[in-house]
C-alpha cells in the first residue's frame, strides 16, 4: 500500500490584541511603523509566539527593506510562513483596515454538499488523462455584502486497485470559474486577488486544478475566491450585485488494465 500523501489543510485567521486608543507596539521592534509597516510587521514576529516559540528568532536582523521571503529572514523563522500573513495596526484614528483580513468580520456558512459529476469515460482506456467534461455545479450569490467565498472541494478517497489487489494513487482535475452580473460569460479563477498561484498546490493555470496522490479517506482542499460585488457605475449604483461560482469536473486519470 502506498503512503497516504494527501492531508487536508485548514487556514485560521486571528485578530488579536484589541485595544482602546493607540498603543506603543511590540517590544522587540526598532523600526518605525508609520514609515515602514511591512518591515515593522516582520520584526514584530519576534514577539509573536506559537506554543511559547517565537515565530521569528531574536537574532534575525530586519531592515526597512526586508521581506518575509528574504533568505536571511527565512533562516530565522521557526515556522513555515509560506501561507502566513501578519499585519500590525497600533490604534491610530486614521489607520486603515487589515488588508489581509478582509473576511475576518462577519461570516456565514452555507453547506452546499453537491456532487460535481464526471463525464462519460467510455473508450478512453488508452489515455492517461481522460477529458470527461462533467456537468458544472453553479451557485449564485446575490448578497452584495459577501466579499469572499470559500469553496471546499472534497474527495471521499483517491485510490485505484490493480488486478492483483495492490492499491495505487490516482488524480482528478477540475475547473473553477466566476461570472459577475453583466458579464457575457464565465472567467477563470484565480483572477486578481485570489490566493491561488500557478504551480502552487496543484494549480495548472486557466482555472484548472489537479489533486494527485493517494489517500484511502477524505481529502479536502479550500479555494478562497475574493469577490468584487460592489463595483459601481457613474451614477453610484452597484452593478456587480450577482456572482456565480462554477465548479466542473474536467479530467480523471485513467490507467490501462493492470497498470
Amino acid at each position: 500500500m502506498p503512503k497516504d500523501n494527501l492531508n487536508s489543510r485548514q487556514l485560521a485567521q486571528i485578530v488579536d490584541l484589541l485595544g482602546e486608543g493607540e498603543i506603543q507596539g511590540f517590544p522587540s521592534t526598532t523600526l518605525n511603523h508609520s514609515s515602514h509597516p511591512e518591515a515593522y510587521a516582520i520584526e514584530a514576529l519576534k514577539d509573536v509566539f506559537f506554543n511559547n516559540t517565537p515565530v521569528l528568532g531574536s537574532s534575525a536582523t530586519v531592515s526597512t527593506s526586508s521581506k518575509i521571503t528574504d533568505t536571511n529572514i527565512k533562516e530565522h523563522l521557526n515556522f513555515d510562513l509560506s501561507k502566513g500573513k501578519f499585519e500590525v495596526r497600533l490604534g491610530t484614528q486614521d489607520q486603515g483596515t487589515l488588508t489581509e483580513f478582509t473576511n475576518s468580520t462577519n461570516r456565514s456558512t452555507i453547506l452546499v454538499n453537491t456532487e460535481v459529476p464526471k463525464g462519460d469515460a467510455t473508450g478512453a482506456n488508452k489515455k492517461m488523462f481522460h477529458e470527461t467534461d462533467g456537468t458544472p455545479v453553479t451557485k449564485t450569490i446575490t448578497d452584495v455584502d459577501v466579499d469572499q467565498v470559500n469553496l471546499i472541494v472534497g474527495l471521499p478517497a483517491l485510490q485505484r486497485f490493480k488486478e492483483n489487489g495492490d492499491q495505487k494513487g490516482s488524480a482528478v482535475r477540475y475547473k473553477i470559474q466566476i461570472q459577475y452580473n453583466g458579464d457575457s460569460g464565465f472567467s477563470n479563477i484565480p483572477e486578481e486577488g485570489s490566493t491561488d498561484e500557478v504551480g502552487d498546490d496543484g494549480y495548472l493555470g486557466d482555472g484548472n486544478y489537479q489533486i494527485d496522490g493517494f489517500t484511502p479517506d477524505l481529502f479536502q482542499k479550500t479555494h478562497f475566491v475574493v469577490l468584487n460585488t460592489k463595483t459601481t457605475n457613474a451614477d453610484g449604483n452597484i452593478v456587480n450585485d450577482t456572482s456565480k461560482i462554477s465548479c466542473q469536473h474536467t479530467h480523471h486519470k485513467n490507467f490501462p488494465t493492470g497498470k
